[in-house]
Parts: structure tokens; C-alpha cells; sequence
């Protein structure tokens, strides 16, 4: 009796130091986020993509403004003339500044997106350790349940909830292990790596460290008057403006002539001249006020998005909360079990039963802090200068 008390303990302090292995700090070695997101800044071609386009758009405004520098301001006596002059080379200067911000939001969705799968990476393995630890807990605890079954001092039913647990943390080992090779996979493809299911990360996993008094309004104001869709919209309106007054100022005739023919047409052409267009103008303003009611659209859509995104790290914030009392419950749970089974006041599957509940605590802690993690990256990245895309590349 003594001896198989004696291997029991053993056994006990055996599981104590595998639950403790646990909460290491993770990857020792290889990429870090900070590494990460400054070579997705040099290597993304996607955002190689953007910059090219950025200057493709100087040029063309460019060669706008050399082609209106070309008409003498006394030739502009019709429409068609004017948007030569006058809206091509503004629509090209908005167009080339639009790149710019585009270019500069796509830098920061790409950010985001790299942290996303960083993070997710890191969640997926630091989850499959503890799953793992947790497999081969449940996996022994059935073997105690099927052995003191045979011996009649429990229920079938006791049994089947083992093998429950067994199946329910072999269901989340294996999605983590997927998660892991997925993220690992992703990552690389951002990144212009080989890809790569073992890439190695040496990022700090994160700790739970609530911000301080955000003023809501104001990064609302922040999005309002940074995001890119925004600066897409104004450009809407600024040239649909620009075009109205061009259509005001000056004629939208069509001017034709009929050219010499060496041969009779089988009909008496009109006479040259110019059909003036009754419907540039309604159609002129119908455009701008289309681009200003979808400015307003865009303006409700983004604040919305800002408060939602606040309401989702305050509700991340809870969760992480509500998953460290968990935890610590049950590691107390698991102290006082550990004391009952060496004073053999309960059984050796009860022991199990409470350190598998403690492990799935510790699971419940991680994916906690790593979801409040990702709701204050997604919660910055709509408050700056990115966009919805990085926001849904990130999700």
C-alpha cells in the first residue's frame, strides 16, 4: 500500500510539473513580430504592387498637365475643351495623391495582417502544448476509468464521460495543429518566404495590459480624418464638384461637320453645326450629390466600425478577465486535490479529473489573451490611416 501510494505521488508531482511546463514563455529563437513587420515592408509584393501604381499615377498626372499647358486658355470656349484643360489634369493630381494615401493605407493593412497571423501562429502552438498536455491527462484518466470498472467501483457512465474528455481534447489539439500549420503557411506567403509549417518564432507572447482612458469620440474624429475610404470619398466629391462647375461654366454642345465625300450620300445630311447636350447638366449634378451622400454613407460606416471595434476589445478585455479567475480557481481546485489524494481522500481519477479541468483553464486563458491582443491591434488599425481591407485581410 505504502509503495503504491509512494508511486502515486510520484505520478502526482510528475502531472504538477507538466501543468507548470505549460506556461513557459514559448519560441526562444527565430522571427520576431518587429522583424516580421518590417519585412513585409521590403519583400510584400503587394505592396511593392501599390507603390508602382503610386507611380504610375504621377506620371499620368503628369502627362495630364503637360498635354493642358498645351491649350491656350482662349481655345477653351466649349466643354470638351475644358475637361481637357482644366478636369483631367485636377481628376490626375487627386488620382496621384489617392495612390499615395492608398499606398500608405495598404503598408498599414499589411501590418496588421502579418500581426494577425503572428499572433494567431503563436495562440495555435502555445494551444497545441497544451492540449497536448492535456491528451495525455484525459488519455490516462480513461485507462484509471476502464481499470476501476473492471474492478466494479464505478459506472459504465463514468467511463464514457472519460472517453468524452479524450475525444474533446483531442478535437482541440488537432484544430490547433492545423491552426498552427495554416498561420505558418500564411505567414510565409505574406512575408515572400518559402512556405514554410515550421517557421520558427522569438516574439513575446502577449500579456494582458488593459489600456488606459481612451476618449472615443476623438479616434473616432482620428478615423473620420485618416482612413483611406475617406480620402477616397472626398476625391469623389472634389472632382464630381469640379465637373459641375466646368459643366455651368461652359457649353455642352456637340459640334460636328460633315466631311468632303467623292461620292452622293442616299440621304441630305444637316447642316454643320451643334447639338447642344440637354442632359450634362442634371446628370452633373445628380453625380455630385451621389458622391456627397456617399461620403455621409461612408463617414456612419466607419464611425460605427470605430465604436464597434471599441466595444469588442472592452468585450476581449471581460473575457480575459473572466478566464484568469477561471484559471486560478482551478489551480486552487488542483492544490486541494492534489492534498486529498496524498491524504487518499479522493480517488486517483478524481485527480485526474480536476488537472484536466485546470489544463482546459489554462487553455481558456490563452486563447483569452490572445483574442484581446488582436481586438486592440484591429481597434488601432481602424482608428489610423488604413482600411476596411486590412481590417477584413486581419479577421
Amino acid at each position: 500500500m505504502k509503495r503504491l501510494k509512494m508511486v502515486t505521488i510520484v505520478m502526482t508531482m510528475t502531472l504538477v510539473l507538466l501543468a507548470v511546463s505549460v506556461h513557459g514563455r514559448g519560441d526562444t529563437g527565430g522571427l520576431t513580430l518587429e522583424e516580421a513587420i518590417a519585412r513585409v515592408r521590403t519583400h510584400s509584393p503587394i505592396l511593392e504592387l501599390a507603390r508602382v501604381q503610386q507611380d504610375k499615377a504621377a506620371l499620368e498626372a503628369d502627362q495630364a498637365a503637360e498635354a493642358a499647358e498645351n491649350i491656350p486658355e482662349d481655345d477653351v470656349d466649349n466643354y470638351t475643351m475644358a475637361m481637357v484643360k482644366y478636369l483631367y489634369p485636377y481628376q490626375a493630381e487627386v488620382s496621384s495623391e489617392l495612390a499615395r494615401q492608398k499606398t500608405a493605407a495598404t503598408r498599414e493593412d499589411l501590418e496588421l495582417q502579418v500581426e494577425v497571423v503572428y499572433r494567431s501562429l503563436q495562440m495555435a502552438r502555445r494551444m497545441a502544448r497544451v492540449t497536448e498536455a492535456g491528451m495525455r491527462v484525459a488519455r490516462e484518466g480513461l485507462q484509471v476509468a476502464r481499470d476501476m470498472h473492471g474492478a466494479g467501483m464505478i459506472t459504465w457512465a463514468e467511463v464514457l464521460a472519460a472517453e468524452r474528455d479524450v475525444e474533446q481534447i483531442r478535437s482541440m489539439w488537432v484544430s490547433s495543429g492545423v491552426g498552427a500549420e495554416r498561420a505558418a503557411l500564411t505567414l510565409s506567403m505574406l512575408l515572400d518566404l518559402d512556405a514554410d509549417d515550421n517557421l520558427e518564432l522569438s516574439g513575446v507572447e502577449p500579456r494582458f495590459l488593459p489600456p488606459g482612458g481612451i476618449d472615443l469620440d476623438r479616434q473616432v474624429r482620428s478615423a473620420l480624418r485618416n482612413r483611406y475610404e475617406i480620402a477616397e470619398v472626398n476625391a469623389m466629391v472634389d472632382i464630381t464638384r469640379y465637373r459641375l462647375d466646368l459643366v455651368r461654366e461652359y457649353p455642352t454642345g456637340l459640334s460636328f461637320s460633315w466631311p468632303d465625300l467623292p461620292f452622293d450620300l442616299p440621304f441630305d445630311p444637316p447642316d454643320n453645326g451643334e447639338v447642344d447636350d440637354e442632359y450634362a447638366l442634371p446628370i452633373a449634378e445628380l453625380e455630385y450629390r451621389e458622391a456627397v451622400l456617399i461620403r455621409g454613407l461612408r463617414r456612419s460606416e466607419i464611425e460605427q466600425q470605430v465604436r464597434s471595434l471599441y466595444l469588442g476589445m472592452r468585450e476581449a478585455e471581460q473575457g480575459v478577465r473572466e478566464a484568469e479567475i477561471g484559471l486560478r480557481a482551478a489551480e486552487e481546485a488542483w492544490r486541494v486535490a492534489v492534498l486529498k489524494f496524498n491524504a487518499e481522500k479522493i480517488s486517483r481519477l478524481d485527480l485526474l479529473r480536476v488537472n484536466l479541468e485546470k489544463i482546459q483553464g489554462e487553455a481558456s486563458h490563452v486563447n483569452a489573451l490572445y483574442e484581446y491582443e488582436l481586438a486592440v491591434a484591429r481597434f488601432n488599425h481602424a482608428c489610423g490611416k488604413g482600411s476596411s481591407a486590412g481590417l477584413d485581410g486581419g479577421s
